[in-house]
């Protein structure tokens, strides 16, 4: 259905279709189709049409959703067979209006402000009872009261519970922040013998797997390297089974996704998580054997990778919320996609020219359209969206998603990701180095010279 608002508002302004498409930095032929409503802008392209017309998403006929994409985001069941039906999908989740996004900063930043300050209250509850001499007495004298080591210990379980939601938006800051009130009095505390060493080391573990993810989006890997071995060490003190499969995990995704990578070593502590677990049901099984998928596929191992995903998906709990270790799993749905596609994508690599790419995509679209998808989870997703679309050689959607992509890792805060962005842009194909998307990507978007695509 032609959108005759957008098509008037073009012509009002003396825009050709071919100047409309150099200013909003895609092909002639996208505008044609978005005019012709064949498909559909992204969130981004949208506010650069509001911006060059002048006018509101409602205005230019932007802001219609249709009940086919709601259908879509509520059954969302199988993934899509092939790269025509992915990109009509994909399409139909990139309705999102600027008013509706809007909407969604405004109650954000509400939760944010919300969220900030319950943690600073319970920061600044712990900081007089951090100092309290009843628990530096408490670690001499074992006949010393340890009411405060109680208290703290669940006002730090508290903050804990906190940080791994804020981790999955933009609190990347306030939980350094958080973990700084806390960590330093925890470490010390398990030096002491108590009844108490076995939650503190549970505590412990945790706060050093938040520790890693946080040096891993500094760029720290190293630091990630370092902290997810003392988890692995609380994490067995503890006696907690799952933690302790959960630090062995983080430490074994420490080699496949930091540079640089060591996927055989990652196998080793993936394989050491599941010994660990044994018979216990939980989701950390299911994740730990999308993992070791990821590690099989970086290592050429074609076959293993499959049986290790099917796994994962065998293993996956009907209820993951359920489950004791779903705070520090961080594992859903959404995840089970995306790391699908990670496989895909590596498979990609080291077996072009087998479809691989367009099954990574589809993926990664399943999983973007799962509504329970994390903040966090989103921005990786649709940065390695882009490096699928690269692959599949779609160059208006490689543009529009690694833009997208880049814009949330600044808004997120996260290094990391936006590293994973530039490298996905430097693997830019050398046919594609004159087009004016790229030019507009490498000037606006990475700041790279004029004209600049590396390779």
């Amino acid at each position: 259905m032609e959108r005759r608002e957008l098509v008037e508002a073009r012509i009002f302004a003396g825009f050709s279709q071919e100047e409309v498409a150099a200013q909003i930095g895609v092909t002639r032929n996208t505008i044609s189709q978005w005019e012709r409503g064949k498909t559909n802008p992204y969130p981004i392209h949208v506010q650069s049409l509001c911006k060059l017309f002048g006018k509101s998403a409602r205005e230019l006929g932007l802001n219609t959703r249709s009940q086919k994409r709601v259908d879509m985001q509520k059954q969302a069941v199988e993934i899509p067979q092939n790269a025509l039906e992915t990109g009509m999908r994909l399409d139909l989740l990139a309705q999102e209006t600027l008013q509706e996004r809007e909407i969604k900063d405004r109650e954000k930043e509400t939760m944010d402000v919300t969220r900030r300050h319950l943690l600073l209250q319970l920061s600044g509850a712990a900081g007089p009872l951090l100092l309290s001499p009843a628990v530096t007495v408490a670690t001499r004298e074992p006949s010393s009261p340890t009411v405060a080591i109680e208290e703290f210990t669940l006002q730090c379980a508290g903050s804990l519970k906190a940080c791994w939601h804020l981790l999955k938006g933009s609190g990347l800051t306030l939980t350094e922040e958080i973990l700084a009130t806390y960590v330093p009095s925890l470490t010390t505390l398990i030096q002491h013998p108590s009844c108490h060493v076995e939650m503190l080391a549970g505590l412990a573990a945790q706060a050093k797997i938040l520790q890693a993810v946080l040096a891993m989006h500094r760029l720290n890997f190293l630091g990630r390297e370092m902290y997810c071995h003392e988890a692995v060490k609380y994490g067995e003190i503890s006696g907690d089974t799952r933690l302790h499969a959960a630090a062995l995990m983080y430490l074994a995704y420490t080699y496949t996704y930091c540079t640089p990578q060591q996927p055989k070593k990652a196998i080793t502590f993936f394989l050491n998580g599941l010994q660990v677990l044994g018979d216990e049901p939980s989701s950390l099984k299911s994740d730990i054997y999308i993992g070791l998928a990821d590690a099989y596929a970086q290592c050429r191992q074609e076959q293993e990778a499959f049986q290790a995903i099917g796994l994962a998906q065998k293993h996956f709990p009907d209820y993951p919320e359920l489950d004791p270790s779903a705070l520090y799993a961080d594992y859903g749905p959404s995840e089970i996609y995306q790391w699908e596609g990670k496989m895909y994508l590596d498979l990609a690599r080291q077996y072009p020219g087998r479809g691989y790419s367009q099954k990574a995509y589809a993926s990664f679209s399943q999983s973007l359209a799962l509504q329970s998808i994390a903040e966090r989870s989103a921005t990786e997703t649709i940065i390695h969206l882009a490096d699928a679309a690269r692959g599949t050689g779609d160059l208006d959607r490689y543009v529009a998603l690694l833009t997208e992509g880049t814009h949330r890792a600044r808004s997120l805060g996260s290094q990391k990701r936006y590293s994973e962005a530039f490298d996905i842009f430097r693997r830019t194909p050398a046919q594609w180095k004159n087009e004016q998307q790229i030019r507009h990507l490498a000037e606006n978007i990475f700041w790279q010279p004029p004209g600049k695509v590396m390779h």
